[in-house]
């Protein structure tokens, strides 16, 4: 299976993945979504397309919330559907491939994603929350979730995110899912970046010297330092090929939620700056300044000015 028939085949699952993630209660959701995990795993059997690796993620995730379950499913098909995207792009002159409802699908498994998988991962006031985010579709217990993402659980859900990019032949090479992600996303992966690189840096500060042998401590330091060094050039390589307007937005959007922790404000500022660096950085950051929309605040702005000048 290639090409077309396979882009149809992932995006009909991708409408059953979604087909049932809106409800006006907890139970309800839980209800309905193990309806739709329930049809996942009586189709596995039939399916044709890395049916061994699907199922064996199936196995995998059966013990996890229904809603991480999704937000993995969502991770897999997403991989799966960028491979075919990017087989076809090359034989084809136009970069639209899907339609615009089949757009719309695959826009619903990103929010899907961002709001079960990503959101639940971050401190307060790091990453754009549910509540301020315009045209978000409206997902099961659409207020923040009750359950937390571990450390661990984000790096996972951000590589896979991130494998989209790296998937592709060449750094130039775009797809419709690409510029999903760049155009609509991009301060959540920016927020999911930021959380992990403080995490390895705080992981790094608490390795406690007096409860472990110093052989001990030693490894444990330089994988946290291993982990952060790694996250760092991740920024580094996501942010050198993400178009410089697309990364204002996203660091601008971060910087105007409620409570910005300091350390996530002086990372948003270092990537502001760096922007001053790339060719035009000056006039696109002068610009998003000048004018900035409605719906970023005056005080973002000032504080934009202050971290890039700082």
């Amino acid at each position: 299976m290639e090409g077309k028939e396979l882009t149809h085949w992932l995006l009909n699952a991708m409408k059953l993945l979604i087909s049932n993630a809106k409800s006006t209660s907890l139970d309800q959701t839980k209800i309905k979504l193990e309806q739709v995990l329930n049809q996942f795993r009586i189709q596995s059997e039939h399916f044709i397309f890395k049916k061994e690796e699907f199922i064996s993620l199936l196995q995998s995730i059966h013990h996890l919330d229904q809603r991480k379950q999704l937000v993995y499913l969502g991770l897999f098909l997403l991989q799966s559907l960028q491979s075919s995207l990017s087989i076809q792009s090359s034989f084809s002159s136009s970069l639209q491939i899907l339609s615009v409802q089949e757009q719309g699908v695959v826009r619903s498994v990103l929010e899907l994603i961002c709001c079960w998988g990503i959101l639940p991962s971050l401190e307060e006031g790091v990453g754009v929350p549910i509540e301020l985010r315009p045209n978000i579709i409206k997902l099961a217990y659409e207020k923040k979730v009750e359950y937390k993402m571990n450390s661990n659980e984000l790096e996972s859900i951000t590589g896979k995110l991130f494998s989209l990019f790296s998937s592709l032949d060449s750094i130039n090479q775009k797809t419709e899912l690409t510029l999903m992600l760049e155009m609509r996303h991009i301060s959540d992966l920016l927020a999911a970046l930021f959380q992990l690189i403080h995490n390895s840096s705080l992981e790094t500060s608490n390795v406690d010297r007096n409860s472990s042998p110093s052989s001990i401590f030693q490894m444990d330091q330089s994988q946290s330092k291993e982990k952060e060094k790694f996250h760092l050039n991740q920024l580094k390589e996501f942010t050198s090929n993400v178009p410089p307007e697309f990364l204002i937005d996203g660091l601008f959007s971060l910087l105007s939620v409620p409570k910005v922790p300091k350390w996530m404000a002086m990372m948003a500022g270092s990537e502001l700056t760096l922007i001053l660096f790339r060719p035009q950085g000056l006039s696109f950051i002068l610009e998003r300044m000048l004018f900035a929309q409605p719906d970023i605040p005056p005080k973002t702005v000032e504080k934009c000015i202050q971290l890039v000048a700082s």
